[in-house]
């Protein structure tokens, strides 16, 4: 195949149906970059995705491949062609903002529910941990270590998995067989990497996400951001309450077993509640 002649008809047939790189990318599960590459000429798709460009832009993959069209075609047929284009394009943009909202929340709610749980976790155990050092120097590494630490590994665990699918739908299919050559040092690279671009993903998914063109979720978003508020406040009065109970009475390790379990069910039930409520606001 000649790689410019290609690159050009995929981008006169992409102005053709009137729409971005960006959509045609998310038509064909891939980035607006790998489109870009192609109707430049710096690559071409493989054989695979011949086909899915073929029944998007409405063309044979014998025409895709010779980069021109084997007959010109009529008018009416071209907008009957870009009408159900225009239609795969709307829900495949609201497939793509249902995912990002629910990374998004997810995110959030670990960042939140589940940082605080860590968090009274680390404070009911106080007492009973010792990193040696004065106040000050045992109080941050406990933070650090019962807090901190576990918060960002959930996060990276999620956010990680989310860039592991990207990277997989997106590259060649070589990529899946290299990662699991080099497994245990390919899932610690990308929990790595969840943990430094989870705020940046999340600003971006939150953009699509709570985008009025792609679906009608913005009207929804204050009663969710309320009802997210409401839990965590709930989840923060009762973990409090129950813990200055147990340190005024003194620091007995009998109070740590009973407050573990007590705030696993305070944690569990409050992310049933938000799962149930999410589900029915079309969250999840």
């Amino acid at each position: 195949m000649d790689k410019a002649k290609v690159g050009n008809f995929i981008y006169s047939l992409r102005k053709e149906k009137h729409i971005s790189q960006g959509q045609l990318g998310i038509l064909l599960g891939v980035t607006n970059k790998a489109v870009s590459k192609w109707e430049n000429g710096n690559n071409q798709p493989e054989v695979a995705m011949l086909y899915k460009l073929s029944e998007v832009l409405g063309v044979s993959v014998d025409e895709l491949a010779k980069g021109e069209r084997a007959a010109p075609k009529s008018e009416s047929s071209l907008r009957q062609e870009n009408a159900a284009l225009t239609k795969r394009l709307a829900q495949a943009e609201r497939e793509e903002a249902t995912s990002e909202r629910k990374f998004f929340f997810v995110d959030l709610y670990l960042y939140t529910v589940v940082s605080l749980f860590f968090l009274f976790l680390y404070l009911s155990m106080y007492s009973f941990i010792s990193f040696g050092g004065g106040f000050w120097p045992n109080l941050l590494s406990g933070l650090a270590c019962y807090w901190i630490v576990p918060t960002l590994l959930f996060v990276g665990i999620v956010t990680g998995a989310k860039l592991l699918e990207r990277v997989i739908k997106t590259t060649s299919p070589v990529l899946p067989i290299v990662l699991l050559t080099f497994f245990p040092l390919s899932i610690a690279f990308f929990i790595t990497a969840g943990v430094v671009l989870s705020i940046p993903l999340m600003v971006k998914a939150k953009k699509i996400c709570f985008n009025p063109a792609y679906h009608s979720f913005e009207k929804d978003k204050p009663i969710v951001y309320r009802y997210l508020i409401s839990l965590l406040a709930i989840f923060i009065v009762a973990a409090l309450t129950l813990l200055f109970f147990g340190l005024y009475h003194g620091t007995d390790p009998l109070f740590t077993l009973v407050y573990v379990p007590l705030l696993f069910l305070f944690l569990a039930g409050d992310t049933i509640v938000f799962g149930v409520f999410a589900s029915k606001r079309g969250i999840f």
